[in-house]
């Protein structure tokens, strides 16, 4: 067994020796790359949306003011199933097991082994053999002298901690999208019924045109002019069949089920909500905290930053310390044996005296890397500031347009009534109300679609303020 003494003098000594090759290898090295994201100054106010939104300095809350209960039940059911979600998850667990891994790289490494061997003293049977038992734990702990594992450890925190946020911003991103495509089913069946409605229409317009023109009260123009219209009016439903089925489908699709799945639940015509005359936007500094791509372009940002001191400390020695104690003996019985046993002690040191460049490359290749990520961070704030702008832009246009749209399909409906009046009652020409019917339909039509494109806006703006804000009272 060594002396204790002796090991410790000699523990002591490696270690001054340690340290002063420590001392010297700081010397030939630059200081680290700064490590703060760069600072972002957003304006005060948003540009646009005056009267349109509340742009006052309020907290933001969970959204549910563009939700219906059918919705509900289509969202929990996208967050279970949703192969972007699932994959986004996988993800950040793989995240958290590599942080768990280079938290380990601080602990002692510990090992056991045993062994039998048998040996021959030249084959000869006066002599015989021998047999050596061997038993023993070796330990080995690296001393984190200039932080390479402190590095790499969060470097690893800030990647779960960008999975986390890339998690987030996935969900956020499904949620909307769900709502994008109830939204989009919704405006289809109401355009489908306006169609329905419109044909219906038109074959009542055409049943009295043909009377008119067998009584001789009207020309057979008269009813080829009404047919034609009717046809038209009749193509225009299989188009409209399909692209709502190519909805639903993809709507299906979308929460993790096959193409058909929905077709029953999406039938009936879905609810639309109450949306707010001015939804609450906050401030453009709020949104930005919000916002789970910006908080994940800026946990890139610090992983990189990180795996820069990594980078550079690479450079610099390496210091551990190692322990072993065995036993070793004739027999089984004897390795219980105070005789037996064996312990050592060590600290070892070594560093790269030559590699051409190599690992200096490595530490300018990764400061280039964290530019890169520092750049990244300022497109994300910007491309938020930006989504939001044009979210309340076309919020404000769609709400703006269906406005005027509603007095115009109200003047319209009236114009077209007084049309099919005049004519049943001689005084106008079918020419008239075919021209009232299409102006009507078309009216009609492209309101159903501005109240969608409003309803599109206000979820593109729930999107961009990071998923989550009031509705003004």
């Amino acid at each position: 067994m060594p002396n204790a003494d002796l090991v410790r003098r000699r523990a002591f000594a490696v270690s001054g020796l340690v340290g002063a090759l420590l001392a010297g290898g700081c010397a030939n090295l630059s200081p680290p790359p700064v490590d703060r994201p760069p600072a972002l100054a957003a304006q005060a106010t948003w540009a646009s949306g005056a009267g349109a939104v509340d742009r006052g300095e309020r907290r933001a809350q969970p959204a549910a003011w563009f939700r219906t209960p059918l919705l509900d039940e289509l969202m929990a059911e996208a967050l279970q199933a949703a192969p972007d979600l699932r994959t986004a998850q996988a993800r950040l667990a793989e995240s958290r097991a590599r942080r768990a891994l280079a938290d380990a790289q601080f602990s002692p490494s510990v090992s056991w082994s045993g062994s039998v061997a048998r040996s021959d003293s030249g084959g000869s049977s006066a002599t015989g053999g021998r047999t050596v038992y061997d038993a023993g734990f070796d330990a080995s702990w690296e001393l984190d002298a200039f932080g390479r594992l402190g590095a790499g450890a969060r470097a690893a925190e800030a990647d779960e901690q960008a999975a986390a946020a890339a998690l987030e911003d996935a969900r956020v991103t499904l949620l909307a999208e769900v709502a994008r495509r109830y939204a989009e089913i919704a405006v289809q069946q109401q355009r489908l019924v306006l169609a329905e409605r419109s044909l219906q229409n038109q074959q009542a317009l055409a049943e009295i045109a043909g009377w008119r023109t067998q009584s001789g009260l009207a020309s057979s123009l008269d009813s080829a002019q009404s047919r034609t219209a009717l046809e038209q009016a009749r193509a225009q439903i299989p188009a409209l069949q399909a692209t709502l089925a190519q909805s639903r489908q993809s709507l299906a699709v979308l929460i993790g089920r096959t193409p058909d799945a929905l077709d029953a639940r999406l039938a009936a015509p879905l609810a639309w909500p109450d949306l707010p005359e001015r939804p609450a936007v906050g401030v453009p500094a709020e949104a930005l905290r919000q916002r789970a791509d910006v908080r994940q372009a800026e946990r890139q940002f610090l992983a990189e930053v990180a795996r820069t001191d990594q980078a550079r400390a690479a450079m610099l020695p390496r210091v551990s310390l190692s322990a072993s104690l065995g036993w070793q003996a004739l027999t089984l019985s004897a390795l219980t044996g105070g005789q037996a046993a064996a312990a050592s002690l060590a600290a070892q040191i070594g560093g790269t005296l030559f590699d051409g460049g190599r690992l200096r490359a490595q530490w300018q290749v990764q400061g280039a890397a964290q530019e890169r990520a520092a750049v990244a961070y300022e497109q994300a704030a910007l491309a938020a500031l930006g989504d939001v702008e044009a979210a309340i832009s076309a919020w404000q246009g769609a709400r703006d347009r269906a406005a005027r749209l509603a007095d115009a399909a109200a003047s319209a409906r009236d114009a077209a009534e007084l049309a099919r009046i005049g004519y049943r009652s001689g005084l106008t020409d079918v020419t008239q109300v075919l021209e009232t019917e299409r102006s009507l339909q078309s009216i009609e039509d492209s309101l159903a679609s501005s109240r969608g494109d409003a309803w599109a806006a206000l979820i593109r703006l729930y999107k961009g303020l990071g998923g989550a804000w009031a509705s003004a009272s």
